[in-house]
């Protein structure tokens, strides 16, 4: 009886989102801004795809059109062009532009790429955790365990980040759409609101990513303020707010 073979496990990657996001950028090149902080070179499973996005990049920082012509130029320029030879060369770049399904969903398929490029850091750090243990003793477990969670928790951290510095250009899209917006709707407020207008007015509401420390002496009221905030602001989004305390149990909290 012949021996049944394993079954060949591929690695998660989307040559068809990888493929659109290219495409969406060279027909339409402020499509970037939709993109660029959420794909990055290294998401990018094809080789020849990464060179194409990395290029794409330069010729956006450059503040240079980004189409057929421009990409050609630029690798040839950088002697990378002979890297695209077996998938067409420059025939592959028009085919790019030509197949792009749709530069509507380009934020979707963008998503697509970061998604199989985290299965795929998620696979190899599994990896590294299985070789670690299979080549540990008994005794180091806790030592194996411990490096495994730090692992997972800095894969995590990673995730969230976005990776390398953001040029001006990039930012000022998506922050001159959120005053439009506030200024459209006659808010000054472009965060969460605390629910006191005069802290309200120094902070403009809280954002995304604020580190906001109440101090001062015991028994002045920074819980009970952090408290009524953290009401105020569940209240006005109808979301859920976290509170950790190192100095109260569950039940002292909501006593409190």
């Amino acid at each position: 009886m012949a021996q049944k073979l394993p079954p060949i496990e591929s690695e998660p990657f989307s040559v068809e989102a990888e493929r659109a996001v290219l495409g969406g950028v060279m027909l339409k090149n402020d499509t970037w801004d939709l993109i660029a902080g959420v794909v990055f070179e290294e998401d990018f499973y094809q080789a020849e795809h990464k060179l194409i996005f990395k290029t794409i990049k330069s010729l956006q920082d450059l503040g240079k059109p980004i189409d057929i012509i421009t990409i050609q130029e630029t690798l040839e320029g950088n002697g990378d062009l002979p890297e695209l030879v077996d998938l067409g060369g420059i025939n592959y770049l028009t085919q790019l532009a030509k197949e792009t399904p749709s530069v509507a969903n380009i934020e979707s398929y963008a998503e697509i790429i970061k998604q199989r490029s985290n299965l795929r850091r998620l696979i190899s750090t599994a990896e590294e955790i299985s070789k670690l243990a299979r080549e540990s003793d008994a005794s180091s477990s806790d030592q194996v365990i411990d490096n495994a969670e730090e692992r997972i928790l800095g894969l995590r951290d990673s995730m969230k980040r976005s990776s390398g510095p953001k040029g001006l250009k990039e930012l000022l899209g998506p922050v001159y759409q959120k005053i439009q917006d506030s200024n459209e709707l006659g808010e000054s407020l472009v965060g969460v609101s605390t629910g006191f207008s005069e802290i309200d007015e120094i902070t403009l509401g809280f954002q995304k990513s604020d580190l906001i420390i109440i101090a001062g002496r015991p028994s002045m009221g920074k819980t009970a303020l952090a408290f009524n905030i953290a009401e105020n602001v569940a209240r006005q989004t109808d979301q859920t707010v976290l509170i950790f305390s190192m100095e109260m149990s569950a039940e002292q909290v909501v006593r409190r």
